[in-house]
């Protein structure tokens, strides 16, 4: 009997073609669904480079792992419930205003300040919902707003280039020269700093002065470098401002300015474009730069910031968004990021791309870097935070929304 050896082979080959064939589809479309894998040097709660990853939240319960969909559901599915708290996923939010507001802060007794701007007057909402007038004057047209710490005295900037100081403790106004602009407040509030745009570069300064306009000492010279000056005074009142200078074609030098001509420790970023803010101790910094590594958009960093160590311990927090849509606890020990669930190529150099891209909020631990996924806010309108506050007791986190400049509220658990 002679055996058919070569149906055989044939046989057994296709069989093993069959099998590996299903074995590769396998685990080219469903493995990758069922299971989805991280490298093995990606450490939980870090994620990937421009990753928003679901790791822990912040009530320590498990969350969906890659970025949440808080969009329309697939065909057949059931959209999910929003939450009345924020617990790592779809939350309800509250619009607190009727109308377009700017000028946002919070004051230190917990009550949320307003500009109005149909109304052209400044409000109080208390923590009961109560709504106030701040002051019976009437600002028309106000273009930018910066208060003092204790939210009792603002410098309005209007359009035409003037500037007032308004003390609404006193009710009284000064005028302040137009020559100045980019205005910061001490902690104490008991003085300012900005700069001084005068016609020619030789006559630009940045200055401190008393909140008045009075006392005016000129700190540096910065001639046609204002687009890379940041002006903001540092808690310990040491530094008054933050300096870009170009170091190479990725990154930027950044050097701390202090009111005395100290000569501080600079700092060389993984990127170009700084934008920071301060711990409330001073003792850190929360800034974004962007890289070509990023794709030219800004990814949020951490940093320490005293006079002698500016630079250490800097730990990017893998998170795609810019430092002014993060607020910092009273504490110093966590910040509250409003994230865009798509940052478009490009966007650091170009904001506006990001303009109607929906945020959603993550909350960062500044002493570990680890950062979870906080709330994807709910609501008719796709929401896209230009501020972000918090209450002192963190139990509520404002923002003010891009699309109706309208300010809406999460419940923090």
């Amino acid at each position: 009997m002679n055996i058919p050896w070569k149906k055989i082979l044939i046989l057994t080959g296709f069989s093993v073609i069959v099998i590996l064939l299903g074995w590769l589809i396998y685990y080219l479309f469903f493995r990758s669904a069922i299971t989805p894998g991280r490298p093995s040097y990606v450490q939980e709660g870090t994620g990937l480079p421009g990753e928003l990853p679901g790791v822990v939240n912040v009530n320590e319960r498990p969350a969906v792992n890659g970025n949440v969909n808080a969009g329309l559901p697939a065909i057949g599915e059931q959209a999910p419930e929003a939450s009345a708290v924020a617990r790592g996923s779809l939350t309800q939010t509250r619009r607190l205003t009727n109308g377009p507001v700017q000028g946002v802060t919070v004051a230190p007794d917990g009550s949320l300040i307003y500009y109005d701007e149909a109304s052209g007057k400044f409000y109080r909402r208390l923590a009961d919902g109560t709504v106030v007038e701040l002051a019976a004057q009437i600002f028309h047209d106000v273009e930018n707003i910066t208060w003092a710490k204790q939210a009792n005295q603002a410098i309005l900037e209007y359009p035409d280039g003037s500037n007032i100081l308004y003390n609404f403790d006193q009710d009284k106004q000064y005028t302040l020269p137009r020559e100045m602009q980019d205005f910061s407040f001490s902690l104490s509030g008991s003085k300012i700093a900005s700069e001084i745009i005068g016609p020619n570069a030789e006559n630009n300064w940045l200055i401190t002065a008393n909140p008045d306009g009075s006392g005016i000492q000129f700190v540096e010279q910065i001639g046609n470098k204002m687009e890379d000056v940041q002006v903001g005074w540092s808690p310990n009142n040491q530094v008054v401002a933050t300096y870009r200078e170009s170091y190479d074609a990725n990154r930027q030098e950044v050097i701390l300015i202090g009111q005395n001509h100290e000569n501080f420790k600079s700092f060389i970023p993984q990127g170009r474009g700084f934008e920071g803010q301060w711990t409330p101790k001073g003792d850190q910094l929360l800034y974004s730069v962007y890289s070509a590594d990023e794709n030219f958009r800004p990814k949020l960093w951490l940093t320490a910031a005293g006079a002698n160590n500016f630079g250490y311990n800097n730990v990017s927090l893998n998170l795609n968004t810019w430092a002014d849509k993060c607020t910092i606890n009273q504490k110093g020990t966590a910040a509250y990021c409003a994230v865009p669930e798509d940052l478009p190529l490009g966007s650091a150099w170009y904001p506006e791309l990001a303009e109607g891209v929906r945020d959603d909020f993550y909350y960062v631990d500044l002493k570990t870097g680890r950062y979870s996924l906080l709330a994807v806010p709910s609501g008719a309108i796709t929401h896209s935070a230009s501020q972000v506050y918090l209450s002192p007791d963190e139990s509520e986190l404002y923002f003010v929304d891009q699309t109706d400049s309208n300010i809406y509220s999460l419940d923090l658990p």
